[in-house]
């Protein structure tokens, strides 16, 4: 527990960080105050802005724990007399537990509080109400979907699929950490695979090549987007069995990230 609080408050300490996160909010700050006088719920243009706030928030949550992790990761390997004390202090597997905890509780964090202001802003400025007026309707965006969840529903199942985005994002760090050289080629490629996946993803829905669309649908980026709006082929997406096999496929792939870059990364320095 001692090394996982010393090893969270160097993370709350970077300013870097800190910048990163007020620049989110501010950004947030500023498209609710555009859409709050324009959205027409009974049109469904609410419920698209919603869509639209919750996949930023995906996206800002997954770019900074890819961010957070590739430098922390890679501390291992430095030369830095504070890094080198806690590895001989604690050994290396344990002090690599304790950074990917910290890791994962600041951007978990992150995407909680991000989350849980679109509800109090949904509850407290367009109101519950509103919100119920939209349901059953077509999207603005959306022409061939319609919002199918309450507001409760949409919120909860959000969280729980940008918390299997979190944890998928930190193993795939994690993994890329242990075969790359520096931060950035880690941070590289989890970009790079991030934003495959998600011109896999919509490469299949355009396609009609709806295998692809499934396999992808686990990916983080997906996972991210909170997909609010029922289409035809997503009928079981906040129920059945479907949102149920989402942690069963984070679980497995994690233990391959972990598995495979374990090895590696807990290698003798030097």
């Amino acid at each position: 527990m001692r090394l996982y609080l010393f090893e969270l408050e160097k993370l709350i300490r970077k300013p870097f960080y800190l910048t990163a996160a007020a620049g989110s909010f501010l950004f947030t700050a500023i498209g609710w105050r555009v859409y709050a006088e324009q959205a027409d719920f009974h049109a469904g243009e609410a419920q698209a802005v919603m869509l639209l706030l919750m996949e930023l928030h995906g996206l800002l949550a997954a770019m900074l724990i890819i961010i957070f992790t590739a430098p922390v990761f890679a501390g291992e390997y430095s030369l830095k007399m504070e890094e080198l004390l806690q590895t001989a202090a604690n050994g290396m597997e344990k002090t690599a537990c304790g950074k990917a905890a910290a890791v994962f509780t600041l951007s978990l964090s992150i995407l909680g509080i991000l989350l849980g202001s679109d509800y109090l802003f949904i509850r407290c400025v367009w109101g519950k109400e509103s919100w119920r007026a939209g349901l059953m309707r077509p999207a603005a965006e959306e022409l061939d979907t319609v919002l199918a969840v309450s507001c409760g529903r949409a919120f909860t199942a959000s969280f729980f699929l940008g918390i299997c985005a979190v944890i998928l994002l930190a193993g795939a760090v994690y993994c890329l950490s242990a075969f790359s050289h520096t931060p950035f080629q880690s941070a590289a490629g989890a970009g790079i695979g991030y934003f495959a996946c998600q011109l896999l993803y919509n490469w299949g829905i355009r396609a009609g090549f709806l295998p692809a669309a499934y396999l992808f649908s686990f990916s983080p980026v997906v996972l991210a987007r909170f997909q609010l709006f029922r289409k035809p082929w997503e009928g079981k997406w906040f129920g059945g069995f479907y949102l149920w096999l989402v942690p069963v496929i984070t679980i497995v792939l994690c233990a391959v990230f972990f598995l495979s870059g374990r090895r590696r990364f807990l290698r003798p320095p030097g």
